[in-house]
């Protein structure tokens, strides 16, 4: 490749990943807080690192990782939502380095492609840009499989393990379906050195290969021993899916990879199969290049073998929970975590086609799909709104306005929709609104002064009851005056 073409590539992969940083934060600034991140604060931050470390409050709303970082946040620089979600905003940046170390390449034009896959997922970015564990949990995950493959190639091996484990035992804090993942790593680990040794011709001792692991798995085991139990003993882990992996889990990384838009199911359907073509495609070039005793290969293609049986190693956890435990499958946010595994997969072994094949229609075809899933999260990208929590986009401005509008009242109340009570009560403890009482979830009332509503439950008032002071279009919302009779 020409020195200014690389230089060009070079620069673009760096203006892009600072671009969608630099968009995150902006976001994270300006944009409302949550319900879920208002109900984190309200409810989990006051409490000791004690009772949060050990999930003393199991329900699962609790991101133990992300419920620390936020109280520890506040403490340092206040309530503002930049920074509560600052944690979040340092792990983009983590997931977003790491997503160009993996792919770190000669061949720029793959690893361009292959890094705005990774980073221009609408649902995964929104997740990075909120004070909860999902973003956390997946910046750890990357971290983690990034200094697993080093150690597994052992390169600086105590430092690439003491940090593959820290990784993964921070993923795991920040969203305990990550667990999935920590289990998985350390099979695969397990796999990987049973392949191995095949090839070389040695055997294998299952006790003197995982030796190397007993003091991070002693700490791990020590810190995630209560807060697991109690999930175990209380939780109902419902995580959404109720009849199968596929239709469930699988289904759902594919949608929010096409920004929630409504796609044929056929085309679902299609990439549900070259999903499972992929990974079972890459279980039969290694088991051809271990029966072949081909060590080249193994050298060489060591993240393609990780990869393959994480996602196989994932895929069949989950499905066991299901199966013996009732635990269900997860969807939308709590399935996210795979969409990278499942890029970082698809990654790895278009490069061995690369080495092996060389062809050109495979970087053309990986360059069409890196633009177009940019271009789609460029186009579709909201300043203000995070997914399915877009109807608190305006909630901040709208207790801006009723501060404005009640300047000379005081014991304000105001009737609202249930979904907004964690939000206005989270405003009205960090902006100090003493004029506002504290709001609940039990619905309008005679005695309120105000109401925040979606515009659809006017339905149930009457017109002559009130008065309007502000629509808001984006979120369906409306704030109006209560007229006393």
């Amino acid at each position: 490749m020409k020195p200014v073409l690389s230089t060009i590539i070079k620069t673009l992969i760096f203006l892009s990943g600072l671009a969608i940083l630099t968009f995150a934060l902006i976001k994270a600034n300006i944009s409302s807080f949550t319900h879920d991140e208002s109900f984190s604060y309200l409810n989990y931050c006051s409490s000791t690192f004690m009772q949060i470390i050990s999930f003393s409050d199991w329900y699962t709303n609790n991101h133990i990782l992300n419920s620390l970082l936020m109280k520890y946040a506040e403490i340092i620089a206040g309530s503002s939502e930049l920074a509560l979600r600052f944690p979040n905003i340092i792990l983009f940046a983590v997931y977003i380095i790491y997503s160009f170390f993996l792919f770190k390449s000669e061949k720029l034009l793959f690893t361009l492609s292959i890094f705005l896959l990774l980073i221009t997922n609408p649902l995964l970015n929104n997740l990075f840009g909120l004070a909860r564990g999902y973003g956390l949990s997946v910046g750890f995950m990357i971290m983690s499989f990034y200094h697993f493959s080093k150690f597994i190639k052992n390169k600086k091996r105590y430092l690439n393990l003491g940090l593959f484990h820290f990784g993964a035992l921070m993923a795991s804090l920040s969203n305990f379906t990550l667990l999935t993942f920590y289990a998985s790593i350390l099979l695969t680990f397990n796999i990987y050195e049973l392949l191995k040794n095949i090839v070389l011709k040695n055997k294998f001792n299952l006790i003197k290969a995982n030796i190397i692991h007993t003091i991070p798995l002693i700490i791990a085991l020590g810190i995630l021993f209560e807060p697991v139990r109690r999930v175990i003993s209380y939780s109902n882990l419902n995580f959404g899916g109720k009849n199968n992996f596929l239709s469930d889990t699988i289904y759902s990384v594919i949608i929010n990879t096409f920004h929630n838009a409504h796609i044929p199911n056929f085309i679902i359907t299609t990439i549900t199969i070259v999903i499972i073509i992929a990974t079972s495609f890459s279980l039969y070039i290694i088991a051809k290049n271990i029966k072949l005793h081909n060590q080249t290969f193994i050298k060489n293609n060591t993240e393609l073998i990780l990869s393959t049986f994480i996602i196989i190693s994932i895929s069949a956890i989950i499905i066991l929970l299901h199966v013996l435990f009732g635990s269900d499958y997860p969807i939308g946010r709590f399935a996210i975590f795979l969409f990278p595994l499942f890029i970082i997969h698809f990654g790895f072994l278009i490069k061995y086609f690369l080495i092996n094949d060389k062809k050109k229609i495979i970087i053309t075809s990986l360059i069409i799909l890196s633009a177009i899933s940019s271009i789609s999260y460029i186009t579709k990208s909201d300043m203000y709104a995070y997914g399915e929590w877009k109807y608190d986009m305006n909630t901040k401005n709208m207790l801006t306005t009723l501060s404005e509008y009640t300047i000379s009242e005081n014991n304000v109340n105001l009737g609202i929709s249930w979904l907004f009570e964690p939000t206005i009560n989270f405003y009205r403890i960090t902006k100090n609104y003493n004029w506002l009482n504290e709001v609940n979830r039990n619905g309008i009332s005679e005695k309120d002064h105000y109401r925040y509503l979606f515009k659809e439950e006017l339905q149930n008032i009457n017109i002559s009851e009130y008065e309007i002071i502000k629509e808001y279009a984006n979120s369906n919302t409306i704030l109006i005056k209560v007229i006393l009779k």
